[in-house]
């Protein structure tokens, strides 16, 4: 049975293409749950921001959904490789975090999508 080199050859390559698209991480949309602090202790929820950043040298526009919110609270703006942003979203408990005493419930209108 003679081998057959250039199809191993070729099938090696595209696995190992396909594998590298699958692991990368970029994407147009994020989901951001709401997250809980300590009850006690130093780990009290302070300032908050949302950085945003990427590869693109061209502008790319962004909108900042906050969970069960109205659109008047969307946050818009253009973010570029040359030009990453900084959100304020916010101190203590509120859209990104909640009480630790409500890490077992299931919440609908916290977090955020990007």
């Amino acid at each position: 049975m003679p081998k057959n080199y250039p199809l191993q050859s070729f099938l090696f390559i595209l696995i190992i293409l396909f594998s590298i698209k699958g692991f990368s991480q970029l994407s147009k949309k994020h989901y951001i749950p709401p997250l809980t602090s300590a009850a006690f202790g130093n780990a009290n929820v302070e300032d908050q921001h949302i950085y945003l950043s990427t590869p693109s040298n061209s502008n790319i526009p962004y909108t900042i959904i906050p969970v069960g919110q109205p659109a008047v609270n969307y946050m818009t703006g253009i973010v570029s490789n040359a030009a990453p942003q900084q959100i304020p979203i916010g101190t203590g408990n509120g859209q990104l975090f909640i009480p630790s005493t409500q890490t077992s419930v299931v919440t609908n209108d916290r977090g955020y999508i990007i």
